[in-house]
């Protein structure tokens, strides 16, 4: 089992280029069913949407069955399944991100108090109104732009000026409601961004957010304009939030970069002894990430923890590509037509698997037959 912060190359598999996924991982020999592929716990960026932090270990993401968990940090607003997991995770925050989570969660607590209407969660990993069309790449760059000055002002008040429109600025921003959920996802990011390179034990280490960056990226991420609204709003939030050590790394061409590889790269963390069926929220997995989409997937995968684990599910020939499901299953009871309408509302492509491709070939065939006249 191979476990890398930067995975381009194993004895079983490598990971290229192809002609029409971006990047896909590859079989580097025959390999038999059953065979561990790989295991990755490198984890830059994630969130436990905020109905659910009560109920879910802030750690290792164990959930049960909607019970609150004993172990809570007030302060962060973090819950935990033992102090074990609270050890854990303090001692891998540090000082400084945990002032972080805390101002954010008091300014978060403070605005449902003073009852402001939360904005809903993050909309990039929901449903949408498919009428609504997707911000273009010059209305994001506009977007983005439109709120520079404004984040300029908020870093000069922060960083003491007294000036009004500066003080003005910072006040402005925190008197918006804010959109929880986005708003932690964007932190645990800036988190990552701020740390060091990886233990030099890992063969060619990387820093978590390097190996973000390495991902595919998609240059339209917003589903909606709400949603990239909600994105500019978030980092105004931040820079008006955060400790001044962690300001250098609150940007906006950060942000749109994450939003850029988070959109059809991360991964839905769910209830595990139920099938799935509570979305408690996701994550970037950027190792994960480099296996494609296939209907009759030849890879299994688990989420062990706040780890993922991968297997080959059948045999499978040198040369052949190592595919996932990103229905989690619910491929198998699905006919073309479902298959492709959840690909392409959830993840924005219409799948051309094997599996897919014969399936359209037979519905073409039946089709014409139906057309034939008998004489």
């Amino acid at each position: 089992m191979w476990n890398n912060s930067s995975v381009s190359r194993t004895i079983l598999f490598e990971v290229k280029d192809t002609p029409t996924c971006g990047r896909g991982v590859f079989a580097l020999q025959d390999t038999p069913a059953g065979t561990p592929l790989l295991a990755t716990a490198l984890l830059p960026a994630s969130v436990i949407l905020r109905n659910y932090k009560r109920e879910v270990c802030a750690h290792c993401f164990l959930y049960e069955r909607g019970r609150n968990l004993k172990t809570r940090s007030v302060d962060t607003g973090h819950s935990f399944c033992s102090q074990e997991c609270f050890q854990a995770w303090m001692e891998d925050a540090g000082p400084v991100s945990i002032q972080a989570w805390t101002a954010t969660e008091g300014f978060i607590k403070k605005k449902s108090m003073q009852g402001s209407g939360f904005k809903n969660g993050n909309d990039v990993h929901e449903l949408h109104d498919t009428n609504e069309a997707r911000p273009n790449e010059q209305e994001i760059q506009t977007a983005w732009d439109s709120v520079s000055s404004t984040a300029h002002f908020i870093l000069e008040a922060r960083n003491g000026s007294t000036r009004k429109p500066h003080r003005r600025a910072l006040t402005s921003v925190l008197a918006i409601s804010p959109n929880p959920d986005y708003l932690s996802f964007l932190l645990s990011a800036t988190v990552s961004r701020s740390k060091h390179v990886l233990p030099s034990t890992q063969p060619m280490a990387v820093t978590e957010w390097e190996s973000v960056l390495q991902l595919v990226p998609d240059s339209t991420p917003y589903a909606t304009s709400s949603c990239l609204q909600t994105a500019t709003q978030s980092y105004l939030h931040l820079l008006a939030l955060l400790p001044l050590p962690l300001l250098p790394f609150v940007n906006a061409s950060a942000f749109l970069a994450l939003a850029e590889r988070d959109s059809h790269n991360s991964f839905g963390i769910r209830s595990l002894d139920d099938g799935g069926d509570e979305f408690l929220g996701y994550g970037v997995w950027p190792v994960a990430s480099y296996f494609n989409h296939s209907c009759s997937p030849n890879v299994g995968k688990r989420r062990v923890g706040r780890s993922w684990e991968f297997w080959t599910t059948g045999k499978v020939g040198e040369g052949e590509e190592l595919c996932i499901s990103y229905m989690g299953g619910d491929e198998v009871g699905m006919d073309l037509g479902e298959r492709r309408r959840r690909l392409s509302e959830t993840w924005a492509f219409e799948c051309g698997c094997v599996r897919c491709e014969i399936e359209d070939v037979e519905g073409l065939l039946e089709g014409e037959g139906k057309g034939k006249v008998e004489t």
